[in-house]
């Protein structure tokens, strides 16, 4: 069926909303922004290439073709991943950061993380 895998596409779509949005409001705040940024892109890039992947199916063969719209969002879906590093890249950074010393101290003065 179609439905279940709508409402993933679009669980997933809106929980990279949200990560979108924190990394918005803390951008340039020193290690909370980056911690912000980071995890908008791991989460951004796998939920679009899934909604993508979805949406390529849905259409059957008519979705990779250039008639198709569907077509252009893996493509961007797969040119997004090679930006800035993919969803791995940004987890190993993420977890770098998370267990370096300065985040802990930084996050003690300004209060909290997110």
């Amino acid at each position: 069926g179609l439905k279940h895998p709508t409402v993933e596409a679009h669980v997933r779509m809106e929980q990279a909303r949200s990560h979108v949005y924190a990394a918005a409001h803390t951008f340039g705040k020193g290690a909370q922004g980056e911690i912000a940024v980071r995890m908008a892109k791991a989460q951004t890039g796998p939920a679009l290439a899934f909604a993508a992947d979805r949406s390529i199916q849905f259409h059957g063969g008519f979705g990779f073709t250039y008639e198709c719209d569907a077509q252009l969002y893996r493509r961007r879906a797969l040119w997004g991943e090679s930006q800035y590093g993919d969803a791995v890249h940004q987890r190993r950074l993420l977890a770098h950061l998370m267990l370096s010393g300065n985040l802990f101290a930084e996050g003690a003065r300004g209060g909290h993380f997110l």
